[in-house]
């Protein structure tokens, strides 16, 4: 009975941050935070603008990109709020980002003002892989599956206290 009683209590246990950790973690969520209003007013304004329909590639990639760092900017105040660096929301985000990535990069090829640097399967009309998209995807979804394998490891450690 009291080995269960300290079970539950280390559960809800938090996590002390260093100094430094703490100062890196404020920084992020600052500078995300600036990334996060600048899509909302990206999408509210750039709708009027013709830069949108004239230059569909830029705009997907910046779009895609202000949406991957605000996405960041929601996982880091999860992970100020509930003092655990392995969330499995946090994970979830990370992995939902690299998915956004890598559909880009099957889609960015086949815009008319397309000009990629790194082409897998390039034909006349374009790319049917964009490899910088696909680049960032790979590095994207491998951090989100490592931060999902270490909230399992964390889990199980919570449970075996």
């Amino acid at each position: 009975m009291e080995q269960k009683q300290y079970i539950e209590e280390s559960t809800q246990e938090m996590v002390q941050f260093s100094k430094v950790f703490r100062r890196i973690l404020n920084l992020g969520i600052f500078v995300t935070g600036i990334h996060f209003f600048t899509l909302i007013l990206f999408v509210l304004f750039g709708l009027k603008q013709p830069e949108w329909i004239e230059r569909p590639t830029n705009t997907l990639v910046k779009v895609l990109y202000l949406l991957s760092i605000s996405i960041c900017f929601i996982g880091f105040l999860v992970i100020k709020r509930h003092k655990k660096p392995f969330s499995n929301l946090f994970s979830k985000l990370l992995i939902s980002i690299g998915a956004l990535w890598a559909l880009c990069s099957l889609v960015i090829g086949h815009l008319p003002d397309y000009q990629g640097s790194f082409q897998i399967f390039s034909s006349g009309r374009g790319a049917l892989i964009d490899g910088s998209c696909l680049s960032i995807s790979s590095i994207i979804l491998i951090f989100g599956f490592l931060i999902k394998y270490g909230f399992q490891y964390q889990s199980n450690d919570d449970d075996t206290i």
